[in-house]
């Protein structure tokens, strides 16, 4: 079985958890789902949060190990070993140009309507393009979809980091006073 079928088989058992929801037996499902899904994700953050105070940790040192080091080896190895196709890759990277260009469009229009100027128009827009789908969404994906969704996740991720890195850099330097002159 191709890892195509094999995703498309999860996605298909996904929706139709989704859909049979309202039955007895769907709602369990449901839950069985979620809780194999998120259940783990929340774990490791719960041991973290123990472990944080419990003791004194510095989180700074593990911080930078994750995003230089542990991020990119895994992005890396994803990559290196994915049997993602070429199309699933395509519609993967235009999904992201497509949420991200949507989510622009939109926040720009609220932080209008809503008198927002400047600088927090500037964070507005930031923060609603570019949500954290790497320290949350990988695990979540993995999870839920096994390494066929890490896989697509890990697409999602180097698309969104492209978009960060040149049209999020844009927005973040652009002029935060709006006066002509």
């Amino acid at each position: 079985m191709s890892v195509v079928d094999k995703s498309r088989r999860q996605y298909t058992s996904l929706i139709e958890t989704l859909v049979s929801f309202g039955s007895s037996s769907g709602s369990m499902a449901l839950v069985d789902t979620l809780v194999a899904a998120v259940l783990p994700v929340f774990a490791i953050a719960a041991v973290g949060f123990v472990a944080a105070t419990r003791k004194d940790i510095d989180v700074e040192p593990l911080s930078i190990i994750s995003l230089y080091v542990l991020l990119p080896a895994l992005v890396f190895h994803s990559l290196v070993t994915s049997d993602v196709s070429t199309g699933v890759s395509v519609a993967a990277f235009l999904g992201v140009f497509l949420f991200v260009a949507s989510m622009f469009v939109l926040s720009e229009f609220l932080s209008h309507i809503l008198g927002i100027d400047g600088g927090m128009r500037n964070a507005l827009v930031l923060t609603v393009i570019f949500p954290n789908v790497g320290n949350y969404g990988l695990p979540l994906a993995d999870f839920a979809f096994g390494p066929s969704g890490r896989e697509t996740a890990v697409i999602f991720i180097i698309g969104q980091s492209i978009l960060m890195y040149t049209l999020g850099t844009f927005v973040a330097s652009r002029r935060t006073d709006r006066t002509v002159g």
